[in-house]
């Protein structure tokens, strides 16, 4: 059986957002506004491959790829390995 989702840390955040940020996001592609609640995450904690988790430890699948500039995922070992490598040059 999944895990029901929880979205506690995610409303405390949009409600202090809904304060300060017109359609709570630079972007409106991005904006939370643009998802239903819960279907897609507000505030990312982490991605890996294709997979998002949201502050409250939900886990999506990231359909819009970042809008489209992430083909590799999130998280690629051989990107960072590249970029561990150059950092101390």
């Amino acid at each position: 059986m999944k895990k029901q989702r929880t979205l506690t840390k995610t409303n405390d955040y949009l409600a202090r957002a809904e304060k300060v940020l017109p359609a709570l996001s630079s972007c409106y592609s991005r904006a939370p506004l643009s998802y239903a609640r819960g279907s897609y995450p507000a505030y990312v904690e982490e991605g890996k491959g294709c997979l998002l988790y949201d502050v409250d430890g939900n886990e999506y699948i990231d359909t819009t790829m970042a809008l489209c500039p992430v083909i590799l995922g999130y998280s690629h070992e051989n990107t960072q390995n590249a970029v561990k490598k150059h950092l101390n040059k």
